[in-house]
């Protein structure tokens, strides 16, 4: 009879397992970087970072903390992360830092790299259900006037400890896969001035070869 009980629970056991074998494996959130295009001497243009939940199943976000940088001599510096974003950001009513983004970690900006965090200001979190994407910061950057023109790798780092990392409102790591960005750096838009300077020199232009081309008669 022992052996017989014994046997029912093996089976039952191997049946749960087996159950749980089949169900789908919980992937990764993704940490995405965005792109932008910007000319020589821009001032206030922006990115975004974005987290995407890929499911299946709901993911709770009570932290998060993210480092981007671009390399020296790309004439771009990073001024600050705020929460005036494009898409819902991700504590939006919930924030602890409220309109700014609480920036703790060693490079707070302006420079080459600047990093954010937040954390769910009622401790809940937020719940990023499958197939949903939720923005955790608008960030801000200027171009030098003489910076070389071409595309320009916007980095998450996702080697040091922390830099960027999540967690669940329990205090949970939660995994994450990366995606670097880019800006793309295009020549200079004419000053309003310059445009009005050039077409003032239109018809001096026109008269002038007017002069040297010989009279045509009909």
């Amino acid at each position: 009879m022992i052996r017989e009980v014994n046997f029912k629970r093996w089976a039952v056991l191997g049946v749960f397992m087996a159950l749980i074998g089949s169900l789908p494996a919980r992937a990764s959130v993704l940490i995405t970087v965005g792109s932008a295009s910007a000319n020589r001497g821009d001032i206030g243009d922006f990115l975004e970072v974005v987290l995407t939940n890929p499911g299946p199943g709901t993911q709770n976000i009570g932290a998060f903390n993210f480092e981007i940088s671009v390399p020296s001599g790309s004439g771009i510096t990073f001024t600050s992360v705020t929460t005036s974003t494009s898409g819902p950001y991700i504590f939006a009513g919930d924030s602890f830092a409220g309109p700014i983004i609480s920036d703790l970690t060693p490079f707070p900006g302006p420079g080459q790299t600047i990093d954010a965090s937040d954390l769910s200001n009622s401790g809940n979190g937020t719940n990023v259900d499958a197939g949903t994407t939720v923005v955790l910061g608008h960030v801000l950057f200027n171009v030098s006037g003489s910076a070389p023109l071409g595309p320009v790798s916007v980095t998450l780092n996702t080697i040091t400890p922390g830099a960027t990392s999540l967690s669940d409102s329990l205090g949970n790591n939660v995994t994450y896969t990366g995606n670097d960005g880019k800006i793309t750096i295009t020549g200079a838009v004419p000053e309003p001035s310059t445009l009005v300077l050039v077409w003032l020199a239109v018809p001096g232009l026109v008269a002038l070869r007017r002069r040297l081309l010989p009279a045509t008669r009909l």
